[in-house]
């Protein structure tokens, strides 16, 4: 039977969670799994055994499992393009992007700089970090109130704050600075959240249905949000067939410019009939209530059959 690496970052309760619910649905589609914590120097599973790195295999009971394909799925610093070319150099087949693809796209500054040049509407913004500073009067020369404040690395809304005045701002950029070394600072556009997934099917490149996220209590899809879950969603969203059609078009595009691939989402603001992106995330979450599963559960598409079809074209 087939071995899969569950590679994490992070031990929190939350991730070990679904982890171990990964472990379940790998078994339920036939592949053996350990989840494997690489935030140390030692690498270890789940039920502690060690991580030969040369071999990339365990030792237990007196047997090698020598895993055959992992799936990244945590983010952290080491999960942002470093594990995926360690798996690359170890010819170990793995599910996300490439190192590079995975490197800029989590460089939310550089990705957006990069996708620019094909016509990629976004979000004004300026990066900065602890020995690039600016004043607050040049940020808002150029970004303006209100704008959002975010680790320039990263996902799921970690740290991010909207904010309207200097002093807000100042509190914002210095309370990332103490635990991010760059802080991406964009302009706030009002209008709606848009999120569409897509994924390699074959030799094909599919776009799920367009999703849209409304906020109960708060302007923009902060972390609290997604925790507490202070928000409804809406697949597909009731955009015009016009709108529906441009946005999959245009993640598509995405998809291809950046040379993605497996699986990814990407994120919107939707104004007028402008796309804004915000984010292309290639390691999603994958738990039930997660955007890209309800996606793929609006196409007919069980997490079961999705994983086992991205295991077996590795």
């Amino acid at each position: 039977m087939k071995w899969i690496a569950i590679i994490s970052e992070g031990e929190s309760t939350t991730a070990k969670h679904i982890s171990f619910k990964l472990q379940k649905l790998f078994l339920r589609i036939g592949f053996q799994s350990k989840i494997i914590y690489i935030n140390t120097r030692n690498w270890v599973t789940d039920d502690d055994l060690t991580v030969d790195k040369n071999s990339f295999s365990v030792h237990e009971n007196g047997q090698e499992i020598t895993f055959q394909c992992a799936y990244i799925y945590s983010e952290g610093i080491k999960t942002k393009g470093y594990i995926q070319g360690y798996l690359s150099l170890m010819d170990i087949p793995y599910i996300s992007s490439s190192p590079f693809a995975t490197m800029l796209t989590t460089n939310k500054f550089f990705c957006k700089n990069y996708l620019k040049a094909f016509g990629i509407d976004m979000p004004d913004g300026l990066k900065i970090n602890k020995h690039h500073k600016v004043t607050p009067s040049e940020i808002t020369d150029k970004i303006g109130f209100p704008c959002i404040v975010k680790p320039n690395i990263g996902t799921d809304s970690i740290g991010v704050e909207k904010v309207e005045t200097h002093k807000e701002l100042e509190h914002a950029i210095f309370s990332l600075l103490e635990r991010d070394y760059e802080v991406l600072i964009e302009k706030f556009i009002e209008g709606r959240e848009i999120t569409c997934g897509v994924f390699r099917q074959d030799e094909s490149i599919q776009t799920t249905p367009v999703m849209e996220i409304f906020q109960h209590h708060e302007s923009f899809y902060s972390y609290n949000s997604k925790i507490n879950r202070n928000n409804s969603k809406q697949t597909p969203a009731d955009l015009t067939s016009e709108q529906l059609s441009l946005c999959q078009a245009l993640s598509k595009s995405v998809f291809e410019i950046l040379e993605l691939k497996d699986f990814v989402r990407i994120d919107y603001i939707l104004q007028g009939n402008t796309f804004y992106l915000l984010e292309v995330n290639v390691t999603p979450g994958m738990s039930e209530r997660s955007n890209l599963p309800e996606q793929l559960k609006e196409m007919g598409i069980e997490l079961d059959d999705f994983f086992h079809q991205m295991i077996t074209a590795q």
